[in-house]
């Protein structure tokens, strides 16, 4: 046993009386205790020392008798001879006395060893049941963000729609609204697959730590920014539109951007609401596996502000492409028309021409 391995043990047990050349012994030893691996791995060092040095664990004994018996078990001390003497003999103690101190000591020590595993097998339950929960949450809050994406696109859908109908008045722009929801919910069992293809990457990535919580909202906007990426080649490769002006194939792509940036705003401007509600007590409210209410109202007005501004947007650059192509039609027109007046007058030379011949 290392130097020092016992002191804590030492500096709280009661001493013997010099004057009667006695000594407390410890009837488990401290280091029997030390080396014990089921102490160790149940009980806590504070309660490792508590039980060495409780009543049931200490026996006043002549000191020369305590030096003897050192750290062994108090069987081996009794049965240890020295010229032919056990202990008892020895040191004038009794034997049986010291046996029934030690039974009952390691009837308590035995005790207190179970009593720190049922706690500790219960501390674990109570563990894995605080990490299910959370991760159960984790669950909950990944498929309502994926669903909340998949809303922020009907959103956008619809308000674009409604910007390109003649009829722009609230009642109508709550109508696309409704639209949207109704369209969200008709697409549910798609949205559940994806969602469910979001849980399994939650419970996956739960194993990692902490990091994934940072890991995951880059991914999420880099997911979301490829696909966005992805969708702009498939127009600009699109045999269809290669004979667009480059200005127009940009503001297409503009519109595509927009529309996957508005994904990523849903999360950042989320992420502001909720910070600026969480300051106010009842949105602090904790709902079970959800979160507090300050996300969830953070995470569907963001969701929903974001769809509203991508659809400005993107109407706007709608807008300018229709007078881009408005504009691109009477340049062509006047193009044409310049190449008929161009054809005119070489027609009208070369009458001009033939008539002086003629003459």
């Amino acid at each position: 046993m290392n130097k020092g391995a016992r002191a804590d043990f030492d500096r709280g047990r009661p001493t013997g009386k010099k004057t009667a050349n006695t000594n407390m012994d410890h009837i488990v030893s401290a280091g029997e205790i030390i080396r014990d691996p089921a102490a160790n791995v149940y009980m806590t060092r504070e309660e490792q020392i508590a039980f060495a040095n409780s009543d049931q664990n200490l026996n006043l004994m002549d000191s020369a008798a305590n030096q003897s018996k050192g750290d062994s078990t108090m069987s081996e001390f009794l049965e240890s001879e020295r010229d032919g003497k056990k202990a008892a003999e020895r040191f004038n103690i009794d034997e049986d006395e010291l046996r029934e101190k030690d039974t009952e000591a390691r009837e308590e020590y035995e005790k207190r060893r179970k009593e720190a595993e049922q706690k500790s097998i219960e501390a674990g339950k109570k563990s894995r049941k605080e990490e299910a929960f959370r991760v159960g949450g984790q669950m909950l809050r990944a498929v309502l963000m994926q669903l909340l994406a998949e809303l922020v696109r009907e959103i956008i859908a619809k308000l674009v729609q409604w910007f390109k109908s003649s009829k722009k008045v609230l009642d109508t722009l709550l109508d696309s609204v409704k639209e949207a929801i109704h369209s969200f919910i008709g697409k549910m069992k798609q949205h559940l697959i994806n969602a469910g293809n979001t849980l399994f990457t939650t419970v996956a990535t739960a194993i990692f730590g902490p990091i994934i919580g940072t890991l995951k909202k880059v991914w999420k906007m880099l997911k979301q920014g490829w696909s966005s990426l992805r969708n702009a080649i498939t127009y600009i490769k699109n045999p269809a539109n290669k004979g667009k002006p480059i200005g127009i194939l940009l503001m297409e792509v503009g519109k595509i951007s927009v529309a996957g940036m508005a994904g990523i705003g849903a999360m950042l401007l989320g992420e502001v609401i909720e910070k600026g509600l969480i300051t106010i007590p009842v949105f602090a409210i904790e709902i079970p596996l959800l979160g507090s209410l300050a996300n969830i109202l953070g995470i569907f007005f963001g969701a929903v502000s974001s769809g509203i501004v991508g659809a400005i947007a993107i109407n706007l650059i709608e807008k300018q492409i229709a007078k881009s192509m408005t504009q691109e039609n009477i340049d062509a027109q006047i193009t044409k028309g310049n190449e008929i007046l161009r054809t005119q007058h070489q027609l009208q030379g070369v009458s001009e021409v033939k008539l002086y011949h003629i003459k």
